[in-house]
């Protein structure tokens, strides 16, 4: 019922409700995580930064889909600043200047745009994927890269993982939890649930 569904699509569950619904027939349960970002629950990513702010614009728009998120992007691509967070806790002190963070517990926002291309649903861990401040400089390779899934190798990007961490930011901003924007505090607890969820997914066997 998503517009990105990148949950499912990780999961290779179907897009389409009628296939997804089939797929009930010969599947079989596994145990995925799961994260909480200041106790509010999500399953694919969340994060600050430029993408929230899509994400923000996203939600006001009165179409959906994947022209609609292009559309906002080309909009405030070059109009929005970066800004310097600090992360701290499972041995991280890290401060960074970046464009955007998402905290990755599935391998893509949606619509096959893989922002963590190694995330794990079953690792107990999420990436923490950065990007630079000056990531405009090479956003027409990171645009291929993101949906090539070899983001994580371009060198705008910085992937730390970890199971629990406080991102500490200069102001309230926007912040997304599974791409719809949400308020939250200027500082936020993330942390994953290992194996939190039951799904049902394709018999591999």
């Amino acid at each position: 019922m998503g517009s990105g569904n990148g949950f499912a699509r990780h999961l290779n569950i179907p897009i389409r409700p009628q296939k997804a619904l089939e797929l009930i027939n010969h599947s079989e349960p596994i145990c995925v995580d799961y994260g909480l970002a200041n106790g509010r629950m999500f399953i694919s990513t969340c994060g600050t930064g430029f993408d929230a702010v899509i994400a923000d614009h996203f939600a006001g728009s009165n179409k959906r889909g994947f022209a609609t998120y292009f559309q906002n992007i080309i909009h405030d691509v070059f109009s929005y600043t970066p800004q310097t967070y600090h992360l701290v806790g499972d041995g991280l002190d890290v401060t960074h200047k970046a464009f955007l963070i998402t905290f990755a517990n599935a391998n893509q926002w949606g619509y096959e745009a893989l922002i963590a291309p190694k995330a794990s649903l079953q690792d107990g861990k999420m990436d923490i994927m950065l990007m630079s401040s000056h990531a405009l400089l090479g956003s027409a390779s990171l645009a291929l890269r993101l949906f090539a899934g070899s983001i994580d190798d371009s060198h705008f990007m910085n992937t730390i993982r970890a199971k629990e961490v406080t991102l500490e930011r200069e102001e309230a901003a926007p912040f997304h939890i599974d791409g719809d924007p949400v308020e939250m505090e200027k500082d936020i607890h993330i942390k994953i649930v290992p194996d939190g969820l039951h799904v049902l997914v394709e018999k591999r066997f």
